[in-house]
């Protein structure tokens, strides 16, 4: 006996926009992505490239820096 089951697969693709970064990039509360998608984002392009720098600014989020900066300068100073 042959059963006639049918199997169905759906698929959904959605573009992620980054915004253009370097090294720091500043992201606001209101962000689409927000701060896990776009560490996650950075992850993959990127592997442990960037440190995430909380902040407590009304409209600011976080901070994402990239590491060779912070082997530079304290992240206190670029926070200023």
């Amino acid at each position: 006996m042959k059963n006639n089951i049918k199997y169905s697969v759906e698929l959904r693709f959605e573009e992620i926009k980054l915004p253009p970064f370097e090294e720091i990039l500043v992201l606001g509360k209101n962000s689409p992505h927000g701060k896990t998608g776009v560490s996650k984002s950075f992850d993959l392009l990127i592997p442990n490239g960037f440190e995430i720098i909380d902040t407590q600014h009304g409209n600011v989020d976080c901070v994402f820096v990239n590491k060779r900066i912070l082997a530079k300068m304290p992240k206190e100073k670029i926070l200023r």
